[in-house]
Formats: structure tokens, sequence, C-alpha cells
């Protein structure tokens, strides 16, 4: 059986999913600025960011995320 979290709360992320977050872990979240977000929610983020990196670098758009003028 699993034990409640000592000083856990549940919190909503954006997406609606219930989110079982440490106290002191939610604050400094909040204090670094960062969204609280499940972990779909997080693993969808990190793989668009890896995504517009992998085209960055390859040369497919630009800092700004445009397309690139060779590819038009």
């Amino acid at each position: 059986m699993l034990e409640p979290m000592q000083h856990g709360m549940s919190v909503y992320c954006s997406c609606g999913r219930i989110m079982d977050l440490d106290r002191q872990e939610m604050e400094f979240k909040i204090c670094l600025g960062k969204e609280l977000e499940c972990s779909r929610c997080r693993n969808m983020r990190i793989g668009r960011e890896i995504e517009l990196l992998n085209a960055l670098f390859s040369g497919l758009v630009d800092e700004d995320g445009c397309v690139t003028a060779e590819m038009v």
C-alpha cells in the first residue's frame, strides 16, 4: 500500500492531470519561475525543444524558429 506524502499537495497541471508534489518541491519550482507540469507535459515540452534544437543545428530554421530561405 502506498503511504501518503508528508507535507504533500495535489495540484493540477495545465492539461488537467492531478500531480502529487512535495510542498518544498512545489515552492522551489515556483520560486525559480517554472511551471508546475506533469511528467507527460514535461516530456512533450522537452521533445519540442529537442526538435527545435535539431532543426536549428541542421540549418532548417533560424534562431527565431523561422524556416530558412534555403528550405523555401
